[in-house]
């Protein structure tokens, strides 16, 4: 039925839960104020007025428009991950209002949609309206009679409303803080797909920009992808409105530039080529996607292709010569040159290749020579994302000389989780760096006269992704330090999440007693330590390879559903966490019992931090400042705490059999919800990350009420 999007795989169980008693309850239950009432009756086969009758029945809250205009504009990808186990592609194009061209590129370009949604589409029945038996209509009632108070909140916020705040025209400082040293973020509100349209979201509103001013930040960083901004492949349809994003770029650099901010565009070169392109230019093809969505890599050793990506860079620059330069990931992101996910076969030019040194030299000299050629003083930062020793110094080496080496800083720190040895892959504010990776390579650049700079998280990381900062001071600041001993001054301080133009990387210009007593001068010892047990705790987060980082519930946090049964599925990255405690447990490197001790002694010394600044929060009742920190913690904690909650049910579910036990879990992770859910009505920025949208809301932790209230009730039968 579909041409381009993968099919549904019909083998795969219907996913099925029963804390609504008829299944299009879900569907209205986890679309309203997301979706307009038309699009949801459209779906489901019936009328709106009839919508908004069976949401009132459920209890939710007024219908707001404008939400759902938010939605659909800043939110699709959590729409799309809330239905991806309840509608067909037909009904889940209805309900976007998209069509397949569109919903395509947002799975295969926006950052790994489709992996993180399983890399397949389940087999979904369609849904349909229908009457209700009066049992169901007594359910229903129960689930008002708990749902209807929460709804009704007073002065809450909605989601997307610090958009609003973020917005607002603020002036740039004359006196802005100057730095010296590279400070690049990645716009916190900005979309990541394809934002350089007429009529797309703005993804560097004004008032963000003067933030980012304020906090010494001096260049952002956007995804893009050459295609759409040059016709280098020679194929004007495959470029289509080039132009019209180009001139958004030359809009968008004018408008930084005023608040003394660069715009680096962040490139993952020559992506992989389309089915219809590929057909196109069968000469150029590389191994085809091992995802078998029928897209192939491009052959950087091919003489056109090296020619024509070269000509597209430089043809780039000479369209916006305002451009900041290019951050550049070579290998796995995305599927680029022939190597760049390490296949040796499929290439009759590189295939006999020793290993993928050359490949990336090419790509990183076809930017340069483009850089060049457009007599530009644009910078290229050479990330070494995927790169592997030995090969890794033979690009450090032979790459051109004008570009700068990025390492993950963290990447090869050595953990220790009650004597269970662990190593960093990614990003952790847990386990400061540098590591061994970073400093392997920065010290043999440094000996080649290479620059160097650091690719840290300051903010936040998927240990703990949902909050614009996670309130561990000393944990940064030791990170920064740590670095500056080796010689580090530039950063590039948060991938798409932990760029919030505040938080913890003011602590890049001041100490953590200045960072406290900015909050408040008269609490900021007691500040101060409280933040100290944060750390503390935060430093026991069990950390080895990344499973748990990407696959575990601390993503999801109390809104991540329970299972009274094995579920069989498997957790995905930063998608569905499911009940998938194997991958949690980082395929069992870490056993059951130390996760447990692991997560509720993180959340013990958690709360000694927040009894403190309870102990203080009458006082500074009028101090937004402090009203944010205590948000933060105090969502921080309902996370970790609803992880913990999450490890032990599954241990007991799977192995220990303790009802009773289960029970108060169960209990517990409602209670959770219910105090998370006040703390997002307070601070709608928790919950958000800028490639995820919102990985939960009202709608998914009210549901997260009801499914704990409906297993409760097994347990008491």
């Amino acid at each position: 039925m579909f041409s381009l999007l993968p099919s549904e795989n019909k083998d795969t169980k219907v996913w099925e839960m029963d804390h609504f008693p008829a299944r299009f309850q879900f569907v209205i239950f986890r679309n309203w104020n997301r979706i307009p009432l038309e699009h949801l009756a459209n779906v489901l086969h019936t009328s709106s007025t009839q919508i908004a009758v069976e949401a009132e029945r459920l209890g939710l809250a007024e219908y707001n428009a404008q939400c759902c205009s938010q939605y659909l504009k800043y939110g699709y990808l959590t729409i799309i991950r809330d239905n991806w186990h309840l509608l067909n592609y037909e009904q889940l194009l209805h309900l976007l209002g998209f069509s397949e061209e569109k919903l395509y590129r947002i799975l295969m370009e926006d950052d790994f949609m489709f992996c993180k949604m399983g890399s397949g589409k389940p087999f979904c029945p369609e849904v349909y309206w229908h009457e209700l038996s009066p049992a169901e209509v007594q359910e229903t009632a129960e689930i008002r009679s708990v749902i209807a108070p929460l709804t009704a909140a007073h002065g809450k916020e909605y989601e997307f409303d610090f958009l609003e705040t973020l917005k607002k025209a603020a002036p740039p400082l004359e006196q802005g803080a100057k730095n010296d040293h590279l400070r690049m973020a990645y716009c916190y509100c900005a979309v990541f797909g394809d934002s350089l349209m007429p009529g797309a979201p703005d993804p560097f509103p004004e008032g963000v920009l003067a933030l980012y001013q304020a906090a010494g930040v001096n260049a952002l960083w956007h995804p893009v992808l050459l295609a759409s901004l040059v016709p280098w492949t020679g194929d004007e349809d495959y470029s289509e409105n080039y132009q019209l994003r180009q001139e958004s770029l030359r809009r968008m650099c004018a408008k930084l530039a005023r608040y003394g901010i660069k715009l680096f565009l962040s490139v993952n070169e020559p992506r992989f080529f389309t089915p219809e392109i590929a057909k196109r230019h069968p000469e150029w093809l590389g191994p085809p996607n091992e995802d078998n969505s029928g897209t192939f890599a491009v052959c950087i050793n091919h003489p056109e292709v090296a020619e024509r990506l070269e000509n597209g860079f430089a043809d780039l620059l000479r369209a916006v010569p305002e451009l900041g330069g290019f951050m550049t990931i070579t290998m796995s992101e995305n599927l680029t040159h022939c190597l760049s996910r390490y296949q040796k076969e499929g290439c009759p030019r590189c295939a006999a290749l020793p290993d993928a040194s050359a490949n990336v030299i090419k790509v990183l000299e076809c930017i340069a020579n483009g850089i060049k050629k457009a007599d530009s003083d644009a910078d290229l930062i050479a990330w070494n994302w995927g790169w592997l020793p030995p090969w890794d110094l033979e690009v450090v080496k032979k790459m051109p000389p004008e570009a700068i080496l990025m390492c993950v800083s963290e990447t090869g720190v050595e953990t220790d989780c009650y004597g269970i040895k662990g190593s960093i892959i990614d990003y952790s504010i847990a386990h400061p760096g540098p590591g061994k990776v970073a400093r392997r390579l920065w010290d043999f650049a440094k000996a080649n006269n290479r620059k160097c700079l650091a690719k840290v998280q300051l903010n936040a990381t998927w240990e703990l992704s949902s909050l614009p900062y996670i309130p561990v001071p000393q944990l940064v600041k030791k990170h920064i330090d740590n670095l500056a001993a080796e010689g580090i001054n530039d950063f590039v301080v948060s991938w798409t999440l932990g760029g919030f133009p505040g938080g913890n990387i003011k602590l890049l210009e001041c100490s953590v007693a200045r960072w406290c007593e900015n909050i408040s001068t008269e609490y900021a010892t007691q500040i101060e330590k409280a933040c100290e047990y944060f750390s503390d705790g935060f430093s026991l987060f069990p950390f080895n390879d990344a499973t748990l980082i990407y696959c575990g519930p601390q993503n999801f946090g109390c809104a991540n559903l329970l299972y009274a049964a094995p579920s069989g599925r498997h957790s995905t990255m930063v998608g569905f966490p499911f009940d998938d405690v194997k991958a949690w447990c980082y395929n069992w490197h870490y056993p059951r019992e130390i996760m447990e001790r692991a997560f509720n002694e993180m959340c013990a010394k958690w709360q000694f931090g927040l009894e403190i600044l309870e102990k203080i929060a009458p006082a500074n009742s009028d101090n937004p400042a402090f009203q944010e920190l205590y948000d933060m913690a105090e969502a921080g904690f309902c996370i970790l705490q609803s992880s913990a909650n999450q490890i032990m049910f599954y241990n007991q579910r799977d192995v220990g059999h303790d009802e009773k036990i289960m029970a108060e879990l169960i209990r517990d992770e409602e209670r959770l919800a219910r105090r998370m859910l006040k703390v997002q009505q307070r601070d709608s920025r928790i919950g958000f990350e800028a490639s995820n949208h919102y990985m939960y809301g009202e709608n998914t932790l009210l549901e997260k009420i009801l499914n704990c209230r409906n297993l409760l009730k097994k347990y008491s039968e």
